[in-house]
């Protein structure tokens, strides 16, 4: 058996891969694997904002509910085995290498066929749909063998992974996050789903997806079954439209959240309470965003609860009230104050400015309050120090985010996430001075960061990417 770091070091080194959108190699490694997605059925989520959230109420429900749930997420904040839970643990260590190393086999097999065929391997490829049809059905009878073989992206090695541990756990339902997109995501190569949800969608990853809405909005729409059902967050127009037409086509029940029928009652850090329906709800989830995610994740539940009958009120109250969701408008200190959030893209950023805005207020409320201000409260908002810990990829919505966030703060702390994509600290300075008079520190060295304002800053946000917030959260939790 492997140990841990061989197993992960292949799937790092399948990253060089790529991403590369397309169902072709994941049909193709699937059927050597024996097809374990066939056996498996699925909550099946796409979205731009919110899925991940959305994914884990739906998840602590089903959970609560008494049902063995396996969930797929992804990135990881942490360690790589949070992207694949049962009951809301992750995968062990020793599962992780067992079922990456069957994973490992079937490419290797899969590589050996092609070979027979005489095909050549390692020939650059682009073109992601072009020979989707050759990789389905039965591999060693493929018609066309001027084709040549193309390894799997990590991506699709981790999605593989995660159907063979389901199956061998023999889980009830999976709550299934899509990766990138929808139609063409390496999640959508299962067949049927007991039901598709799809989260807000905004605009990102348009290098990939499409520079419009529209077409964004037909990718995550690519996730609707044929005969299936649908559960959607309220789209604006054009985007609504695709889907609609998509549920149509594919003779699909489409269910619309009407969120018009959320009335906040309570809100504070760390809990939300609201009416949804003439019903109460509790979660802990931080944000006004999360009682529509919330929402969502309950109109799913209700549409699921016709299948599964464990799924009562009581349970998805009880249900929804033990989610959680790490990272993410996360206060993980009030001594100091600490807030990560992985924020990457315009619309994520408004939603986490509300919050600070709110968050603040509380922090300066409770310091003003304090006895050992009690003599110096028309100078305690001048005595904080609110500092912003930003780091960003090259390929989100860098200035914009940036621009949004910063004039909240007194200080900005640029640093760099640990990826190859992020943006170096000395192009991201020039982004932030545009339009800003407070102080800038740069600093790549993320334990030096964490040092500065664990020793002078009051309030904190981290935020710009989860890579640099998983990578924080690992250091804060040792003090």
């Amino acid at each position: 058996m492997e140990n841990k770091n061989s197993v992960l070091e292949y799937i790092e080194n399948s990253l060089k891969f790529g991403m590369k959108l397309g169902l072709g190699r994941i049909q193709a490694l699937l059927s050597i694997l024996g097809n374990p997605q066939k056996d498996l059925k699925f909550v099946h989520i796409a979205g731009t904002n919110g899925k991940g959230s959305t994914s884990q109420f739906i998840s602590s429900v089903l959970v609560e509910s008494g049902y063995d749930v396996g969930l797929f997420t992804s990135p990881f904040l942490e360690v790589f085995n949070e992207r694949i839970k049962i009951n809301g643990e992750n995968i062990s260590d020793e599962d992780l290498e067992v079922y990456i190393g069957e994973v490992r086999e079937a490419v290797d097999k899969l590589r050996d066929l092609w070979e027979k065929n005489h095909i050549s391997i390692n020939t650059e490829y682009n073109e992601a749909f072009e020979v989707e049809a050759n990789y389905t059905g039965n591999i060693e009878k493929t018609d066309n063998v001027d084709d040549f073989f193309d390894e799997p992206t990590e991506f699709e090695i981790v999605t593989a992974t995660a159907f063979l541990y389901f199956k061998a756990k023999n889980v009830d339902i999976v709550v299934l996050e899509v990766g990138l997109g929808g139609t063409y995501d390496s999640t959508n190569v299962i067949d049927e789903s007991e039901l598709s949800v799809i989260a807000k969608i905004g605009i990102d990853h348009t290098d990939v997806l499409g520079k419009d809405i529209r077409g964004i909005a037909d990718q995550k729409a690519g996730i609707i079954k044929e005969n299936g059902s649908v559960v959607s967050w309220p789209q604006v127009d054009k985007a609504m439209e695709v889907v609609r037409k998509r549920a149509f086509d594919k003779n699909a029940t489409l269910k619309i959240v009407d969120f018009s029928s959320i009335k906040q009652l309570e809100v504070k850090t760390n809990y939300q309470r609201f009416n949804f329906k003439d019903e109460n709800f509790d979660i802990r989830l931080n944000g006004a965003h999360q009682m529509e995610n919330a929402a969502l994740a309950i109109e799913s539940l209700k549409k699921l609860s016709q299948k599964y009958e464990k799924i009562t009120d009581d349970k998805i109250k009880s249900g929804m009230k033990k989610a959680f969701w790490p990272g993410r408008i996360e206060v993980i200190s009030k001594n100091p104050w600490i807030v990560l959030d992985g924020a990457h893209n315009l619309d994520g950023a408004k939603v986490l400015l509300e919050e600070i805005v709110r968050m603040k207020g509380e922090f300066i409320e409770k310091i003003e309050t304090d006895v050992h201000y009690s003599a110096y409260k028309n100078s305690a908002r001048e005595k904080i120090q609110s500092t912003l810990v930003i780091g960003m990829l090259r390929d989100k919505e860098y200035e914009e985010v940036s621009s949004l966030l910063k004039k909240e703060f007194a200080r900005v702390i640029i640093t760099e996430p640990n990826s190859p994509r992020a943006l170096d600290v000395d192009e991201f300075e020039k982004i932030i001075k545009k339009d800003y008079d407070g102080e800038i520190i740069k600093e790549r060295d993320i334990e030096k960061v964490v040092d500065i304002i664990e020793k002078s800053s009051d309030f904190t946000l981290i935020c710009g990417s989860l890579y640099l917030v998983g990578e924080i959260r690992k250091i804060l939790k040792k003090f």
